[in-house]
């Protein structure tokens, strides 16, 4: 499952020309298995029965609200207030389940911002309203079950009034407001929230060099109120802005987003035994949730992957843009010298960058 997987019928770009941070998608698709591969009903009772959840990915609601801790005191009492009508909400479930983390990874990767996930299970005895703010965009997928949505616009004009069943998708920029109503016996979704950047976390990445400049590491004159010194401020605030270095600081948050994603590493076990053993015809595939930048100079290719760099001959750059471009590829497929390329194939696994997939 990726993003254009996600979208279907509709190409990422349909989706970003027309509804991105515009209105909301709702996409049908009469497909109940369509998120199969992603997320089951089955796994997910076999995730809550077998394993005790860290406290801080595991929350229960009572009409909307959460319970208080002392309520919940174990697994058995996590069903407990299910039975009575608690929604059971799983966070960071990508910590759990590596279809939903490469999926986490392909949003982040198309959006360029963090994404939290969130799986909910409500049960049927519920048939009140759960209310969505509105504050972030989010992304509701319908695996199991059926919620009737009415969707509002900041006119609270009414734009969607339907019903989401298995396989259904609901796209809810910020500024629209939802109120979900649970109908058969359990409803189960997964909702991804968008937590984009802003210009505001542009300007705070600025300022937070201020100490750069002399001027401005000056203190306070005793008579700051007094207002006498504002426009000599102002004059320095205006020069240090334009002096900024704005490709750099867009460079930083980059490198600061990549760095703080979480790794890819199922199958490394998996990679270290099959290792010895790869040839012409092994099939690899990047992982997700790295940011490769290949760079050429001074006779040598360097592949940074989230601030690591490691430096190879200039004459492995075309095979790790290949690389790049790819996704998956097979050995063989690769320009240039063939033992060079599976040993640059081996450093790459070994690095986390690739897994051998066969």
């Amino acid at each position: 499952m990726n993003v254009d997987r996600l979208l279907e019928p509709f190409s990422f770009a349909q989706f970003r020309d027309a509804y991105y941070e515009k209105q909301p998608l709702l996409i049908s698709r009469q497909a109940p298995a369509y998120y199969e591969a992603l997320l089951t009903l089955d796994a997910l009772n076999a995730h809550l029965g077998q394993s005790g959840l860290p406290s801080e990915e595991l929350q229960l609601l009572r009409n909307g609200e959460p319970l208080d801790e002392a309520e919940v005191t174990g697994t058995e009492s996590v069903f407990a207030r299910f039975y009575e009508g608690c929604t059971i909400a799983i966070r960071s479930h990508e910590r759990h389940s590596a279809a939903v983390l490469h999926l986490l990874h392909d949003l982040e990767r198309v959006f360029h911002a963090p994404v939290a996930t969130c799986v909910s299970l409500t049960p049927g005895s519920v048939h009140g309203f759960s209310a969505h703010q509105g504050r972030e965009d989010t992304i509701i997928l319908q695996f199991a079950g059926t919620t009737e949505w009415t969707v509002r616009g900041g006119s609270r004009k009414r734009v969607i009034a339907a019903a989401l069943a298995p396989g259904d998708l609901l796209y809810l920029p910020s500024g629209f407001t939802g109120k979900a109503r649970f109908a058969g016996a359990l409803s189960g979704q997964m909702t991804f929230t968008l937590e984009k950047y802003t210009y505001a976390d542009l300007l705070r990445q600025i300022a937070d060099n201020a100490q750069a400049s002399p001027w401005l590491r000056r203190s306070l004159p005793v008579d700051v109120r007094s207002g006498t010194s504002n426009a000599e401020f102002l004059r320095e605030v205006h020069q240090f802005f334009d002096d900024a270095d704005l490709p750099a600081y867009l460079d930083r948050m980059h490198s600061d987003f990549a760095e703080e994603r979480l790794p890819d590493s199922t199958d490394r076990l998996a990679d270290y035994v099959k290792l010895p053993s790869i040839g012409a015809a092994s099939r690899f595939r990047r992982r997700s949730g790295v940011w490769p930048e290949l760079t050429n100079g001074g006779g040598q290719a360097v592949l940074t992957l989230n601030r690591k760099s490691f430096e190879f001959p200039a004459s492995a750059a075309e095979s790790i843009r290949f690389m790049i471009d790819a996704g998956e590829f097979v050995a063989s497929a690769l320009p240039g010298n063939g033992d060079e390329n599976l040993t640059l194939c081996g450093t790459l696994v070994r690095e986390g960058f690739l897994t051998i997939v066969g």
